[in-house]
């Protein structure tokens, strides 16, 4: 299934979890790249280890990358 990959789910979700040491600014100035891309929720580590994530494919700007699927719509 195709969702739609959303910066500030994943911003709010490390907020709450405590884990805002981890938002630097490069880390940050990513995440809101990758904000509104597509993921597949049909990938490897999802089928075969039962992981919740979603696969944004990669492009010249950056490598193929697994999100949180809490953190897609």
């Amino acid at each position: 299934m195709i969702v739609i990959f959303r910066a500030e789910k994943m911003i709010a979700r490390a907020k709450r979890e405590g884990k805002q040491e981890l938002l630097d600014d490069k880390t940050v100035a990513m995440i809101r790249e990758l904000d509104g891309s597509e993921a597949n929720t049909y990938n490897w580590r999802s089928q075969v280890y039962g992981e919740p994530l979603a696969l944004i494919a990669g492009n010249d700007r950056h490598p193929e990358m697994y999100v949180n699927v809490v953190d897609c719509d």
